[in-house]
């Protein structure tokens, strides 16, 4: 079992700044705003990646649909395949409308954002800062709700974000939680493939899952033993299986340069809180690292708070991490502005959750000690920068959403210059719907042909 560390007398209040049941009231608040941001920019038509969806409409007519049509790897990076499971049912169900796609990446990310509170939540209370909960729940749902997602909830395509951060997240609230038995370490197993087949990130969940194994206090040594050598042969067969189906000339495209994947990672990391500052968003990025490596130290060495206890944060920063660099790996040749993307703050993200409630953590733990001038000085500083990289994250935050708003504002008035004009279609609509012009013209083709999407109206 997990122990608890006793709570300091500072701390046997329920909450320093508000009750329990208000903090989840603010995370509900910003959950309807989230969602009033998204569906009021949302994409109205599928576009690019997503009219890859076709294929298997096709063979779902002709009945030649098959598994194998949902695992070959997408753009040589992912397979998508849950992801793509969900899109043609979706596609069926409502003639391909998008508003049900940006409802479905909406449920997935409250999922997987409740399922991360409450276990964050609980930590507090390990960690001896009862008091944090409600704070705890604020600062989650502040990051996990935050409109610099805004891109990837308007895009029916970025579900396999969504469905990977969820069973990333069941990997680690599954595994960090106060006992573990036979089952949930093989619901672990299970969501961690379920994870790699959304996105090749999730490749990462078995390692991970293995450190969260090794240091479970409620495991005995052969246990641990067994789970791990089950963790590892898994991992290894699907990575093989990706590595079975990527192409030569897709494998000889990684960047293996260790400067170049740094920068790339570094920024990826940093650009929730330092997008605004361009290139320098890589010291950001370095800047949470430190942050996430330094407060664990300091609550493992100063206040003795255990590993398991700290486990969670530790395999959030390991994903975020490992995720910037498997990123770097396959997209650093572009130059490592490529980082900045909005399309990979969803997993940056994680970084900053797990660097804020450490901070609150840390900061409340000191302040309960006889702090001498030098650690007073320390403290105040730490404060501030907790303070100033929240205000950085809410500000770029908002200005995601208002980017995204203006690239759904054109892309949906591009659809209606298409729904006005077709079969005659502006050509340049048609390169900006798919790289290939004629097969964006075929697939319009097909999606009027059944009345789908655009089409769907009377």
């Amino acid at each position: 079992m997990i122990q608890d560390l006793p709570t300091k007398s500072g701390n046997r209040r329920t909450s320093l700044f508000l009750s329990e049941r208000a903090a989840w009231l603010v995370a509900l608040l910003l959950l309807v705003a989230a969602a009033t941001v998204a569906f009021m920019y949302q994409f109205r038509w599928p576009f690019r990646d997503e009219l890859d969806v076709i294929f298997l409409l096709v063979n779902l007519d002709d009945g030649s649909l098959s598994v194998r049509d949902f695992f070959h790897l997408h753009a040589h990076s992912h397979w998508h395949a849950p992801s793509r499971l969900v899109l043609l049912a979706l596609a069926v169900a409502t003639d391909w409308n998008a508003s049900w796609e940006t409802g479905v990446n909406l449920l997935v990310t409250t999922i997987l954002a409740v399922i991360l509170m409450v276990r964050l939540r609980d930590v507090s209370r390990r960690v001896g800062v009862q008091s944090l909960r409600p704070l705890v729940v604020v600062l989650s749902a502040m990051v996990l709700f935050s409109w610099n997602q805004t891109e990837n909830w308007i895009w029916g395509w970025q579900l396999a974000v969504f469905l990977n951060l969820l069973g990333a997240a069941i990997v680690i609230v599954v595994l960090t939680g106060p006992t573990l038995g036979t089952g949930r370490i093989a619901a672990a197993l299970f969501m961690a493939a379920f994870a790699a087949y959304n996105m090749t990130h999730g490749i990462l969940c078995f390692p991970v899952a293995i450190g969260l194994i090794a240091i479970h206090p409620s495991l005995d040594r052969r246990t641990r033993i067994a789970s791990g050598v089950v963790f590892v042969l898994a991992g290894c067969a699907i990575s093989a299986h990706f590595l079975s189906c990527l192409p030569e000339e897709a494998a000889s495209a990684w960047v293996l340069a260790p400067r170049a994947q740094l920068c790339f990672a570094a920024t990826y990391l940093g650009s929730p809180v330092g997008r605004i500052f361009g290139h320098h968003t890589e010291w950001f990025g370095l800047l949470g690292l430190a942050v996430a490596v330094g407060t664990m130290v300091w609550l493992r060495c100063r206040a003795r708070v255990p590993w398991a206890a700290l486990a969670p944060f530790l395999a959030l920063v390991v994903y975020a991490a490992g995720s910037a660099w498997m990123s770097a790996v396959g997209r650093s040749a572009g130059g490592h502005g490529l980082g900045r993307s909005y399309r990979y703050l969803t997993f940056s993200n994680l970084l900053w959750l797990a660097d804020f409630l450490l901070m609150a953590f840390v900061l409340v733990l000191a302040r309960s000690r006889t702090l001498s001038r030098p650690a007073r000085l320390w403290w105040r500083c730490l404060t501030l920068l907790g303070i100033l990289l929240i205000g950085l994250f809410v500000w770029n935050s908002l200005r995601a959403a208002g980017r995204a708003g203006r690239t759904a504002g054109i892309h949906n008035r591009m659809m209606d210059d298409v729904l006005a004009t077709y079969p005659h279609v502006d050509p340049r609509h048609l390169r900006d719907m798919y790289p290939q012009p004629e097969q964006a013209r075929a697939y319009l083709e097909y999606m009027h042909r059944k009345r789908l999407s655009l089409f769907s109206g009377p």
